[in-house]
């Protein structure tokens, strides 16, 4: 007896923010297979902070004997933001707690591929043989504009003087 079942989100907030989730799936005694997909969005939670996310993993089983499993998965993973990862110095917060540190056109970006297949053969209650082969490929880019810090003044940063120091938080 085959069964199906899934879900559909949808969310919604401030800055912006937007969001699905979709799950699928179908099976039986022969096996199944299952398709998830994530998607995220937004503006971010300060300014010029905007983010876009996505993800999607299809899975399934296939009972080949009572004996016998064989699994498989595939998924990718996307990221494309423009997020900083040097943080705000204490005269960047004195002037604006929701300012992007640094430049506007820092950003941060992943993406990641991944397939998995694995075979299973039970020999009796207590003995399995797992034979797995598996790919997986990932990319990161993060882009900083700067990497020093502003004098410890409001007047400083007003006038983009940097001083020649590496950021301290």
């Amino acid at each position: 007896t085959e069964s199906i079942a899934g879900s559909v989100q949808a969310e919604g907030g401030n800055n912006s923010y937007r969001g699905g989730h979709v799950n699928f799936g179908t099976g039986g005694e022969r096996g199944g297979i299952m398709l998830d997909v994530l998607k995220k969005e937004g503006d971010g939670t300060r300014s010029n902070h905007s983010f876009d996310v996505q993800e999607a993993t299809l899975k399934g089983q296939f009972n080949i004997s009572e004996s016998q499993r064989l699994y498989a998965k595939g998924s990718f993973f996307e990221e494309d933001s423009l997020v900083s990862e040097t943080g705000l110095t204490a005269a960047e917060y004195a002037n604006d707690k929701y300012a992007t540190p640094g430049d506007p056109q820092e950003s941060y970006g992943m993406y990641r591929r991944t397939a998995q297949l694995i075979h299973e053969l039970d020999f009796g209650q207590s003995t399995k043989l797992s034979t797995q082969v598996y790919y997986s490929n990932i990319w990161r880019e993060s882009r900083r504009a700067r990497e020093f810090e502003v004098d410890n003044d409001v007047a400083a940063l007003e006038d983009d003087e940097f001083a020649a120091r590496p950021r301290t938080y």
